[in-house]
């Protein structure tokens, strides 16, 4: 099976391991420690960007299951993955627009 990425102007093709016995190791790890790296990377980062830091470190996961099933601390490989995922996001200018709240422009947010 192949899943097909982009990422901003680049595409890259990612072949993703299918082997049940795999999957099936990959699912019980990411189980355990999903909730844990979401938990610790919206509590470093904030809801917004920990949360798809978090989600992007899970992914990561499920694309690398033989990987991840043979680390002996995979939550914490997942966490730096989902820190390197925040950073990125930070430096790229994600900010957080706040309803009602004035911008830098003088306009007043709505939120949406």
């Amino acid at each position: 099976m192949w899943l097909y990425v982009v990422m901003g102007d680049d595409a890259t093709d990612v072949e993703l391991d299918t082997a049940p016995e795999v999957r099936a190791a990959a699912a019980v790890v990411l189980e355990r420690v999903g909730p844990l790296v979401r938990r610790a990377l919206v509590a470093r980062f904030g809801t917004d960007v920990g949360a798809d830091a978090a989600a992007d470190a899970i992914a990561w996961g499920w694309e690398h299951g033989r990987a991840i099933t043979s680390m002996a601390n995979p939550g914490g490989y997942l966490y730096r993955v989902g820190q390197t995922s925040a950073r990125r996001a930070q430096c790229a200018g994600a900010s957080v627009v706040v309803p009602g709240r004035t911008g830098v422009d003088g306009r007043t947010s709505s939120g949406w």
